[in-house]
C-alpha cells in the first residue's frame, strides 16, 4: 500500500504539472497526499484493523479534498 500511495501522490501532482490547476491545487495535494503516505507507513510499520479503518477514511477525503480544491482552484484562478 506504501507503494501505492507513492505512486498516488506523483499522479495528485499532475494536474499541475500540465497547466490545469494552479497553486492552491498543489498545495492541497501536497498536504492531503503527505497525510496518506503518513497513514499508509503506519500501517505498513504497526498493522492494526483500527489503522486500516482510519486510513480507509481518510483515503475518502484524500479524494474528495483533492475534487474540491480541483473546484475551488478552477473557479479562483480560471484563465481570462
Amino acid at each position: 500500500m506504501l507503494l501505492y500511495t507513492l505512486v498516488l501522490f506523483a499522479a495528485c501532482l499532475m494536474p499541475f504539472i500540465y497547466g490545469m490547476s494552479a497553486w492552491l491545487y498543489l498545495g492541497v495535494a501536497v498536504v492531503l497526499s503527505a497525510g496518506f503516505i503518513g497513514y499508509a507507513f503506519a500501517l505498513w510499520r504497526h498493522y492494526s484493523d483500527a489503522l486500516a479503518r482510519k486510513t480507509f477514511r481518510f483515503s475518502l477525503i484524500h479524494l474528495s479534498g483533492l475534487f474540491a480544491a480541483l473546484l475551488v482552484d478552477h473557479y479562483l484562478f480560471q484563465a481570462p
